[in-house]
């Protein structure tokens, strides 16, 4: 089926309002939906108690321009705005938009947050660094596309010897630099045949070490072996990829153990950057790092909570920061950061890009029905019916407590 991404984003309870379950607060079932189209930017309101569905207006600009692609939403309890995800698709960068919940006008964050995507978001309670009371936090599922800028890149990586025609190891030198092999040929790039059979090693077990333009390369070993940080921060590699690293950059390359002037040992790689250089995953599609990350709308930041080991949808998460649930394909998944696991916990059919808490209990679109449900969090499985929403495609599912709606209760809402 082909989707017509809905993306909803909704308040849940005030920062002094108790998380409860849905039995001792029925009235929660009265609260309000809010949703930006990823087709066309229009910004709708469902109001459960209801079933009616108001129409607010555009996602737009002070300028006139509508936002589409947008596909994560969250919402700080006593705010008058959403904190939307959109993607400028002539950068790639992603920013952080503030939508009023009553227009549609929307204020882009000057500071883009990173070059890539956002595939889901969603605002819990934590708590406070002073250790007194807790406040809203905005999380994230955050795709980046690996391409620095400012400080670069820096690392080492044990290569892998394969001789796959996809995988194989290759380096392209910099205009004007090349380098004599054992036969006597001068090459301008080296390759993994070259450093089986015709590397000339110095006496540190080094084969080359210079200005390269290009660098084709697969991990191996553990992930204490590869050590790569982009612009300062950690960046994973995978030994399942294959990776270009295209720019101006210096490398080593050497072998760590040598017999009678013979490389026996295992081949490694150093590479420094310090200007922005690409970095291409396997095929030559965008590499790109997954994380769950902690945003800072205002100050155009993100904070890493923790690398993913792939491509997450439709974020959910309970109070106190902890605990979370995506999905991926039809499987809904636990992650938990203390613990720092993702957790299959079980089939959900069809698959769903919009979950969110109702109280203490997981709820999510079910699309073949076109209806919000409750979920076993304990197994991904349909519990109820719960409530025909009438809204198509939905991509991210955000309730509002009926007492802070902002359509209903707009004086309480004093920020911005």
């Amino acid at each position: 089926m082909v989707r017509r991404m809905m993306q909803v984003a909704v308040a849940t309870a005030v920062t002094s309002l108790p998380m409860v379950a849905l039995a001792d607060r029925p009235e929660l079932e009265h609260g309000a939906l809010y949703g930006i189209s990823c087709d066309d930017g229009s910004l709708v309101r469902y109001d459960l108690f209801d079933a009616g569905t108001d129409n607010i207006g555009k996602v737009r600009l002070s300028n006139g321009k509508v936002l589409t692609g947008i596909r994560a939403a969250a919402y700080r309890q006593g705010y008058r705005t959403m904190i939307a995800f959109w993607s400028d698709p002539a950068s790639g960068q992603s920013y952080a938009v503030k939508v009023d919940l009553s227009t549609g006008e929307s204020e882009l964050c000057p500071t883009p947050l990173v070059t890539g995507d956002f595939t889901g978001a969603t605002a819990v309670r934590v708590p406070n660094a002073s250790g007194n009371g807790n406040s809203w936090s905005v999380f994230a599922l955050m795709q980046a596309a690996g391409v620095p800028t400012g400080a670069g890149v820096d690392g080492k990586i044990n290569i892998n010897p394969s001789n796959s025609a996809d995988n194989e190891f290759q380096v392209d030198f910099a205009a004007g630099t090349t380098l004599t092999l054992a036969d006597g040929t001068v090459v301008t790039s080296l390759s993994r045949d070259d450093l089986k059979d015709n590397a000339v090693l110095d006496s540190d077990g080094v084969a080359f070490s210079g200005s390269v333009s290009r660098v084709r390369v697969k991990p191996k070993g553990n992930s204490n072996d590869n050590v790569m940080t982009l612009d300062g921060d950690d960046y994973e590699l995978s030994n399942s990829e294959t990776y270009e690293f295209e720019g101006t950059m210096q490398v080593t390359i050497w072998n760590d153990h040598l017999k009678n002037g013979m490389a026996m040992g295992k081949w490694w790689m150093t590479l420094e950057a310090t200007d922005g250089v690409t970095i291409n995953g396997e095929g030559g599609a965008p590499g790109t790092t997954n994380k769950l990350v902690r945003v800072d709308p205002e100050g155009g930041t993100t904070t890493p909570v923790m690398t993913l080991d792939g491509e997450y949808e439709s974020l959910a998460g309970t109070e106190g920061g902890t605990v979370f649930y995506v999905t991926k394909g039809n499987t809904l998944y636990k992650i938990d950061t203390d613990a720092g696991t993702i957790t299959a916990i079980g089939p959900i059919n069809p698959g769903s890009e919009a979950m969110e808490m109702f109280g203490d209990k997981l709820f999510a679109y079910d699309d073949g029905v076109n209806r919000v449900r409750p979920i076993n969090a304990g197994n991904g499985a349909w519990t109820g019916d719960g409530y025909s929403v009438n809204l198509d495609g939905m991509g991210s599912l955000i309730y509002v407590d009926p007492v802070y709606d902002p359509m209903k209760f707009d004086k309480r809402l004093s920020l911005d």
